[in-house]
């Protein structure tokens, strides 16, 4: 929708209309629904990217702690 959305006015009713108008000339997209064996790869891959990114944040935290003799 943001995509779409041309104005600056930026109003309930305007984008009700502007909606209206795309469902009704049948331009609004169908949203694509995994198939049920394809969920739980979905889902792990989904997880992964996130335990990834976690690991990319976290990474330099770990590097910065002073390497005292409690640490090792």
């Amino acid at each position: 929708m943001k995509a779409i959305h041309g104005g600056k006015a930026k109003k309930d009713r305007i984008d009700a209309h502007k909606i209206a108008v795309l469902l009704r000339g049948g331009m609004v997209p169908q949203a694509y629904v995994y198939p049920p064996a394809m969920r739980s790869t979905r889902d792990v891959m989904r997880r992964r990217l996130y335990l990834a990114r976690k690991r990319g944040q976290l990474r330099p935290i770990f590097a910065a702690l002073p390497l005292t003799s409690a640490w090792r």
